[in-house]
């Protein structure tokens, strides 16, 4: 066997290897992603598989981001909607056990922290789901009533619906801005055996 024989030999033994580790460690980084946006026909399945509850028949523009890790499982859902599709998700998310605000007229500030968590995997994804400058709209109305004892002329309108199903282990929180037929959720499916105070 040539020189040329033994250096084909050597090329293969460090290059078949080389090849192999490279596309076992691709498989697992991409097997390891815990957040990745969803296709539109993955959304409304894992929607009603985590929260029970449907999208309306009128759904425009759905955009999602799922976020899964060690059987947690976070659902940032952003859709727009007619008037009956509004009315479908009060109905469908709303009820017994559900607290409903209207704002800007609200008690006290809504839990954002769903939402802001989905605006942070939304910006490393470089995808637009929830638009921050709207979320932050109810903060700020909320707080400029609570500094003036009235509301912006030019409030966001809509409802805010939260859900803590501690037996079932789900959770939820819904944006409907009724001015724009626009529905931000974000739902949460937490492991059993996760402690809560």
């Amino acid at each position: 066997m040539g020189k040329t024989g033994i250096l084909i030999r050597l090329i293969a033994l460090i290059t078949i290897p080389t090849v192999s580790i490279c596309l076992s460690c691709s498989r697992r980084s991409t097997g390891d992603k815990k957040y990745r946006e969803l296709p539109q026909e993955e959304i409304r399945p894992l929607l009603k598989g985590i929260t029970g509850r449907d999208l309306p028949t009128k759904v425009q523009d759905p955009r999602a981001i799922l976020y899964r890790y060690r059987g947690l499982e976070d659902l940032f859902v952003a859709f727009r909607t007619d008037q009956e599709g509004c009315l479908y998700i009060l109905d469908a998310f709303g009820g017994q056990h559900v607290r409903t605000w209207e704002f800007p007229h609200l008690e006290h500030i809504p839990d954002m922290s769903g939402f802001e968590a989905g605006c942070e995997f939304q910006k490393k994804l470089g995808v637009v789901v929830f638009h921050k400058d709207l979320l932050d709209r109810v903060h700020t109305d909320f707080l400029e009533y609570a500094g003036t004892g009235r509301y912006p002329e030019n409030a966001v309108t809509g409802y805010y619906l939260e859900l803590d199903d501690r037996s079932r282990l789900v959770f939820y929180r819904v944006l409907l801005f009724k001015d724009r037929g626009l529905v931000y959720i974000f739902a949460e499916q937490v492991p059993k055996g996760v402690y809560f105070r």
